[in-house]
């Protein structure tokens, strides 16, 4: 369909990623090796971590994880 993607396998690649290029939408996984996908979505809304400064913390973040209870799910409602 024309989309090209970048796969992050840590939100700390993450991070790297969106200091170096601007994109449309991040899908953020709940769950990810080094820290949850609810604080790395409020350290790039914060600008990103010091050592790699998000280009657009504005950029649309939708949530993703297989997570069913209510609780989880809240969490990814409220904004970071």
């Amino acid at each position: 369909m024309g989309h090209d993607l970048t796969v992050a396998s840590s939100a700390a690649q993450a991070y790297v990623e969106l200091a170096r290029k601007t994109y449309d939408v991040v899908l953020m996984d709940i769950e990810m090796p080094d820290i949850d996908g609810i604080t790395a979505t409020r350290v790039i809304r914060a600008g990103g971590p010091d050592s790699a400064a998000t280009l657009d913390p504005r950029v649309p973040i939708v949530a993703v994880t297989a997570h069913a209870v209510e609780d989880v799910r809240q969490q990814c409602w409220k904004r970071a």
